[in-house]
């Protein structure tokens, strides 16, 4: 009866939890059903707004952080939709923002070729100055002088110079070329002061390392110099002896106190290096490829060197915790069995609703434990990387917000100091983890990994829902090939 009740029980415990989890999945993906129909909405009437000259609408758009270049699904953008509908202050706006001024769209159509074909004079005449080439004609090899409507249009066209188009196209290359090597610059400028604050704690932490060597020397001279005393029966000389040690003890943990608050801002300077330097590697990377591939592409055995050792340290280098992609489910297997902390989805999504105390927290015991060994907590998420929001609120169930924490690696600068990392221990089990148990080289080695069961996303998923992390693509040929074979 007992074990007939424990099943019925936790019976309902999965019950409830894969409601509850079909239910966040359906909200999760409704807000992002949502959100998606949201940003359609906004671009379709920033290209309304470009056409009708709406340029305050248009500049509310840009406030909220849409790009310049943004085009309907023909390629056409907001400048193109300026120039058909003659919106000369939109023109301009865009024009002094940086948009193309021969971005092509519908049908290989320019701007300048929309706006002589409505016989907008004005317009015309702006984008001729701002650079557009009269010289390129639309997928038909039309020209726009050949479709110019109106008597001054074609003047214009006529009569202009294109040797000042190359001049413009020139000076727009030019001044390109210039904010380019003045972001390069503040870029330069903000490494270089981040790698000054890294050597100046550096300088600082190695003169408190020294004095807290000194110091420790001193009182285990002082209480060899105590025990020599007590040996002989001197109390005078133990007293005073007594004395001076207890004012280098104090001096001593005054010291470590220092020298760990340093310590901690060397780590704080460090990684706040690295995060920029990733932060410019990802932009350059994205300024330099058109599609969103996963980070790495390796064959499965190399997973442990890439992910969990993390040979040659471009893990550590990027900043983010891996999520692996094998559609042959051979890496969660081997994660399984390789004495990481290791959590099936499902396991997540009945330890967050569970009444057991124990049982709740199991995750953040298995964290806390790693952390404090320099171990890794493997989360599997299935085939379906949707189930990564059951992991988000597992680590929110430890502390509000705490996943994107941990994912933002703030946690870094936080968390992982020992004394804010103290606050997440249970108060009965403060003993087994103190302070100084948590040390820099163990905590540094420390990986959280995701392992999804599917092969590489759509370039649109990894650009959208991956992007927070280090994406890991596991190539296994031979059981490529037996699929294959199947097949």
């Amino acid at each position: 009866e007992e074990l007939q009740f424990e099943l019925n029980k936790q019976d309902l415990l999965f019950q409830k939890c894969l409601r509850g989890r079909l239910e966040r999945e359906a909200i999760r993906r409704r807000e992002l059903q949502e959100k998606k129909e949201a940003d359609e909405r906004k671009r379709k009437a920033a290209l309304d707004n470009a056409f009708d000259n709406e340029v305050d609408r248009l500049l509310e758009y840009f406030e909220e952080g849409f790009a310049i270049e943004t085009a309907d699904a023909y390629g056409s953008t907001l400048l193109s939709e300026a120039a058909a509908g003659g919106a000369e202050d939109c023109i301009q706006v865009l024009l002094g923002n940086g948009a193309d001024p021969n971005s092509i769209g519908r049908n290989k159509r320019t701007p300048l070729w929309r706006a002589a074909n409505a016989g907008y004079a004005g317009a015309v005449q702006l984008l001729l100055r701002g650079g557009g080439d009269p010289r390129t004609p639309d997928e038909g090899g039309v020209l726009p002088y050949s479709v110019a409507n109106g008597a001054e249009v074609k003047m214009l066209l006529e009569c202009w110079d294109v040797s000042s188009t190359e001049s413009l196209r020139k000076s727009i290359a030019a001044s390109k070329q210039k904010m380019e090597k003045e972001r390069e610059e503040k870029e330069k400028k903000q490494t270089m002061e981040l790698q000054e604050g890294l050597e100046v704690a550096e300088r600082k932490a190695s003169v408190a390392r020294v004095e807290v060597a000194k110091l420790r020397k001193l009182v285990a001279d002082y209480r060899q110099q105590q025990a020599g005393h007590a040996q002989k029966g001197e109390e005078a000389r133990m007293q005073e002896v007594g004395a001076l040690l207890q004012r280098s003890e104090d001096k001593l943990q005054s010291a470590v106190r220092i020298h760990q608050d340093l310590e901690w801002q060397v780590k704080r300077a460090r990684l706040k290096l690295r995060d920029f330097e990733c932060k410019l590697r990802r932009r350059k990377r994205k300024d330099g490829e058109a599609v969103a591939e996963p980070d790495r592409t390796i064959l499965l055995k190399d997973l442990v060197d890439v992910v969990t050792k993390d040979v040659g340290g471009k893990r550590k280098e990027d900043g983010r915790w891996p999520l692996v992609f094998d559609a042959t489910g051979k890496a969660a297997t081997f994660f399984r069995y390789s004495g990481a902390a290791f959590f099936d989805i499902a396991d997540l999504a009945v330890l967050t609703v569970s009444e057991e105390p124990e049982e709740r927290r199991r995750l953040l015991l298995a964290l806390l434990k790693h952390l404090k060994y320099g171990g890794e907590v493997v989360v599997n998420l299935g085939d379906d990387l949707s189930k990564m929001s059951i992991a988000e609120e597992a680590f929110n169930a430890i502390q509000c917000g705490f996943f994107s924490t941990f994912l933002e690696r703030s946690v870094l600068y936080s968390y992982l100091l020992p004394r804010r990392f103290m606050s997440l221990v249970p108060p009965e089990l403060v003993d087994d983890y103190a302070e100084l148990m948590f040390e820099d080289e163990l905590l540094a080695k420390f990986v959280l990994v995701f392992v999804a069961g599917v092969d590489a996303p759509s370039p649109e998923v990894l650009e959208k829902e991956c992007s927070a992390f280090y994406t890991v693509l596991v190539r296994d040929p031979e059981a490529e090939a037996e699929l294959d074979e199947e097949g």
